[in-house]
């Protein structure tokens, strides 16, 4: 059985150009390719959740900011809230005007139903806003067995703490979510493969055709990592990634076929 001629390392640039590694991708490696595509995927969303964590960074700076500056001294202790500040209390939205979140122990605000506000803090309830017609109640008495003092400092270092761990948190996902989005995408292409394989004059093996569909969308994940870092944008980028691999997969087929090699049809 011939042997593996290219590294997925080696992959990484010779995927860009050489007809010989997509045939020996075809012939000679092993398994589905989904491996590479993960591995792959691993690199390419770096810049992404970068870029992502950079705009939470200069959202909490911009808008987080106008809240915090209104933040009176919160207290939670037994499941009951105090608040340092007459009340009801209202943070706005500065540049709308609107109210965003009222703080109330009071009793003379139970409900955000009347009010544009997001959340409500009672003596004894968070409620939030679902949309205009629901909202949802979390109860204070989960926090019974704690004493939890919230102000301004405290808000900002927490919204630090979020920003800083923003990535170890959204990486898995995003990879996660990318990798089933281009595992599907990568079928279509192999469905693409497929036909044109019938259509040659032999029929490759489906699992080697497989290889080919997952590693042609090498050069423009590639591509959008390196695009992404420098903030270049091309219109229509969306599309070019999605038709480049088919021209790779079609150039991929019919290499092998021309290359004349024992085995290549089944």
């Amino acid at each position: 059985m011939p042997e593996q001629k290219y590294t997925a390392y080696q992959g990484l640039y010779l995927s860009f150009f050489s007809r010989p590694f997509y045939r020996d991708v075809a012939l000679n490696w092993r398994g589905t390719g989904f491996g590479f595509l993960l591995a792959l995927l691993a690199l390419c969303i770096i810049p992404g959740v970068l870029r992502v964590q950079n705009e939470l960074s200069v959202f909490v700076n911009d808008e987080g900011s106008l809240f915090i500056k209104q933040l009176p001294e919160i207290s939670i202790a037994k499941g009951v809230l105090s608040v340092n500040a007459p009340q009801p209390y209202v943070i706005k939205n500065e540049k709308t005007g609107e109210p965003f979140m009222i703080i109330d122990t009071t009793g003379s605000v139970n409900s955000l139903s009347g009010t544009k506000a997001v959340v409500l803090l009672t003596k004894t309830a968070f409620v939030i806003r679902k949309s205009d017609r629901e909202s949802r109640t979390f109860s204070l008495s989960d926090l019974d067995s704690e004493v939890i003092r919230i102000d301004r400092f405290s808000a900002r270092d927490f919204l630090d703490s979020l920003v800083e761990s923003f990535p170890l948190v959204f990486y898995p996902i995003a990879l996660l979510m990318t990798f089933l989005l281009r595992a599907a995408e990568a079928m279509i292409y192999w469905a693409f493969a497929l036909m044109l394989s019938r259509s040659a004059s032999g029929r490759l093996d489906g699992k080697g055709l497989l290889r080919v569909s997952v590693v042609s969308m090498t050069p423009v994940l590639l591509s959008g990592a390196v695009l992404l870092t420098v903030g270049l944008e091309i219109p229509y980028w969306w599309l070019i990634s999605f038709l480049v691999p088919l021209l790779y997969v079609s150039i991929a087929v019919r290499t092998i076929f021309k290359a004349d090699i024992p085995g290549a049809a089944e």
